[in-house]
């Protein structure tokens, strides 16, 4: 299976997405909205310190029917992060994220954030890797001369 540096390469020449502790969750959820992201990390000085997600908007604000405008990103944000490093495997993510039950992970490579990857990102990797193999199998099958039956 392919690494995570892959699926991040994949997305090569995206803006890596953030927003400040200081934002209203509000402010966050439109950045998050407007960029179609399910999740944002938020940084403070370039260091990453957490990361909100829309489960994390609706949990802790949606549900407890507090105005967003109102609540700042450090007071939702999830701070006990599961961390992917570029060279782990997509297996190894996806079982990360099994159990952690989150759907998002940062990527951290020698200390410095370079990225988020998701489910979602994996499952692409993972779904272009096996028509990837299908079409090299359809080929070879195709492509190697038959044998007369005895």
């Amino acid at each position: 299976m392919k690494s995570i540096r892959d699926a991040l390469s994949q997305r090569e020449g995206e803006e890596i997405y953030s927003v400040s502790p200081e934002d209203s969750v509000y402010s966050a959820a439109v950045y998050m909205t407007a960029k179609n992201i399910g999740a944002v990390a938020v940084l403070r000085q370039g260091k990453l310190i957490g990361l909100i997600s829309e489960r994390d908007i609706m949990t802790e604000v949606i549900a407890k029917e507090t105005d967003p405008s109102r609540v700042s990103v450090s007071d939702v944000m999830t701070t006990k992060l599961v961390i992917a490093g570029p060279d782990e495997s997509c297996e190894e993510c996806s079982v990360k994220m099994k159990m952690a039950n989150c759907r998002h992970i940062p990527v951290m490579d020698s200390g410095r954030f370079i990225g988020m990857i998701s489910l979602r990102d994996i499952l692409s990797l993972d779904l272009m890797e096996k028509k990837e193999e299908v079409e090299r199998l359809d080929n070879y099958v195709w492509r190697t001369p038959q044998r007369p039956e005895v």
